[in-house]
């Protein structure tokens, strides 16, 4: 029984789209800079829409004419949304091929941003907003096709396609701000929904790799024909009814190939739960930076204009930074990284509280941006190391469902308290607190493992 199941579960991963067979030659490697272009699109796009919707929050508040609070929800729902069902994304691909599922992704997200242009009230606008959200489970499983295409070079080609979240947000926030002032918050939705619809196009251009069939006569030619490759079919089901001894449904064997994809194994792996533990805070504290930054800045005295200028200023951070780890990962422990990011997580939100000119605002958000830029590399990179290349695909699924609860969470209580208090001064303290988790959980973990004598 227990043969037949995993035997089953092999032969399904051998059926992933997403790439495999991938040997680590590093020519090759070098070669699939297109990949790395594609991927790059889509956490550019990703995160950008998500940033313009965050810019479009003192808008929606004047539109739906509600509490601070029940906007955040819903547009922390979006990305709460895409994130949570990314951890469906492993299953998907392995029916629909996993380009297809990123495609798919880009159009819905599309259409989501249509609906939202066109609502007449919140609900509506909650649909739409979920739609929006699945560009979150397309980020999911762009993360597991790196891990296939790069093995020598994955460290740097994370570092580079997470440039793209900084950049959009440096990008989307002053655009999304002039969108407004001429078209509208519909017409800046509408033209949102243009430029996300070049998600689909990056989508297409993920081949997978193909595996090349090892040829043991010369004479055999290079291709199979149709007679041959279903004699091979039947070998292969011949071998997995002998390894089993019976026959199993097609309806069981998918039901236990489904609970695997999920690995709740995972779970038992005591560096990963504190993995998730940490995601869920950087989600908790991203989703300040996205969805909050410019109210806030705007709440301090600063125009909207300068207001979107502040979250042009943090992207340069993220982004300098990244570009920086891509070429210095591997030199420095990622523990040691997660620690640098996580202290200018807790000293840049409480230092917004005290900041009150535009030169204060956008030095603290410059230092913010610097951390989350390496947390959201990091958290990666610890994935992979964590629980290895072949499980990487569900640990990303796991970390951005994690990720989506800190972002509905983000968005409920850093709104309440600003309708509470009138302010969002108390919110950016109870920020840098929540952040400050991340250092005793990660530094109880290393003290532990010296008690314990573990590596």
């Amino acid at each position: 029984m227990k043969d037949h199941k995993d035997m089953c579960y092999k032969k399904l991963l051998q059926t992933i789209k997403y790439g495999n067979g991938l040997d680590g030659d590093n020519e090759q490697e070098r070669k699939r800079f297109p990949i790395i272009l594609a991927l790059w699109v889509i956490f550019f796009l990703q995160c950008g829409i998500m940033k313009s919707i965050g810019v479009l929050l003192p808008v929606l508040l004047e539109q739906f004419a509600t509490h601070t609070r029940t906007i955040g929800v819903v547009v922390s729902f979006s990305l709460f949304a895409g994130n949570a069902t990314g951890i469906l994304a492993p299953s998907l691909a392995k029916i629909f091929a996993a380009r297809s599922i990123v495609l798919a992704c880009g159009v819905l997200s599309t259409i989501g941003l249509l609906i939202s242009a066109m609502t007449p009230n919140i609900p509506i606008f909650v649909i739409g907003m979920f739609f929006t959200g699945l560009t979150c489970m397309g980020e999911t499983l762009a993360i597991g096709m790196l891990s296939s295409y790069f093995i020598k070079y994955y460290s740097a080609a994370a570092n580079i396609i997470t440039t793209a979240t900084p950049l959009s947000i440096m990008c989307f926030a002053p655009l999304t701000q002039l969108f407004i002032d001429i078209y509208g918050w519909r017409g800046t939705m509408i033209l949102l929904a243009g430029l996300n619809f070049h998600y689909v196009a990056a989508a297409a251009m993920l081949r997978p790799i193909r595996q090349v069939r090892t040829v043991h006569h010369e004479s055999r030619p290079t291709y199979q024909s149709l007679k041959e490759r279903d004699a091979d079919v039947e070998k292969d089901e011949s071998i997995v009814k002998s390894e089993s001894g019976d026959e199993k449904s097609t309806s069981d064997i998918t039901k236990e190939c489904l609970t695997g994809v999920f690995n709740i194994s995972l779970l038992k792996n005591g560096s990963f739960i504190v993995v998730l533990i940490v995601s869920t805070i950087i989600g908790y504290g991203f989703n300040g930076w996205v969805v909050y930054l410019v109210s806030f800045a705007q709440s301090k005295g600063l125009s909207p204009y300068d207001a979107a200028t502040v979250a042009t200023i943090s992207g340069v951070g993220s982004f300098l930074i990244r570009f920086a780890m891509a070429f210095l990962q591997g030199k420095t422990s990622y523990r040691l990284l997660f620690y640098f990011g996580s202290i200018l997580y807790v000293l840049s939100y409480a230092g917004l509280y005290f900041a009150t000119t535009f030169v204060g605002v956008s030095f603290v958000s410059l230092i913010l941006g610097f951390g989350y830029g390496i947390l959201g590399t990091q958290i990666y990179i610890a994935a992979n190391v964590t629980v290895g290349k072949d499980e990487v695909v569900s640990a990303v699924a796991w970390i951005h469902m994690l990720h989506g609860i800190g972002y509905l969470a983000n968005g409920y209580i850093t709104g309440w308290l600003h309708d509470m208090t009138g302010s969002f001064n108390l919110s950016m303290i109870e920020l840098s607190a929540v952040s400050s988790l991340m250092v005793v959980i990660l530094a109880s973990e290393d003290i532990w493992n010296k008690l314990h004598g573990d590596n």
